[in-house]
């Protein structure tokens, strides 16, 4: 498989085990709804567990722009491995076009996350907390994870993308209950 692509799976995979990590410690279920309560209180209430969780969401903003940034500095983007792909495969052009635009349905969030981590997360910008405020829905990341998990098998296969996810513990995995 080609190192671009090998590297987009490790930073998605990464921010994908950072998401959950902060799902659990937030008490959000599978369904994306906050229903453990006592597991969010608990890591509310210990400085180490919150911190935990801090660097959980910091983690997922950093390993998920390396994804999602469109820049030609940033050789692990989705959009400049679909491109390459575009170019050199033409039998595959018209689904891996849709996935671009796919995901660009969604540039607001991807702004959201790429502005939350250039601002805050790797420089305290003095306006950070402008962009703090208006934050991003859950159900939003999901609906990322999920256009770029399509367009990973559009350049891989569901095989490679499946075998990969499967290495990530799910929140669930620890017994979140309602």
């Amino acid at each position: 498989m080609d190192n671009s692509i090998e590297r987009l799976i490790k930073n998605h995979c990464n921010a994908r085990k950072s998401w959950e990590a902060w799902c659990y410690l937030s008490g959000i279920d599978n369904d994306l709804y906050q229903t453990n309560t006592d597991t969010k209180k608990k890591v509310d209430n210990n400085p180490l567990l919150f911190h935990l969780r801090y660097l959980a969401l910091k983690d997922f903003h950093i390993e998920f722009y390396k994804v999602l940034k469109e820049s030609k500095r940033n050789k692990d983007s989705i959009f400049l491995i679909l491109e390459k792909k575009i170019s050199t495969n033409p039998k595959n052009n018209i689904a891996l076009i849709e996935a671009i635009k796919s995901i660009k349905s969604l540039q607001s969030q991807i702004n959201k996350i790429c502005d939350i981590r250039d601002k805050f997360y790797a420089h305290l910008d003095k306006d950070y907390s402008d962009f703090l405020e208006d934050g991003i829905m859950v159900k939003d990341i999901h609906n990322l994870f999920y256009e770029v998990e399509t367009a990973i098998t559009l350049i891989t296969s569901i095989d490679i993308l499946q075998a990969n996810l499967n290495l990530i513990e799910s929140r669930m995995d620890f017994n979140l209950t309602h």
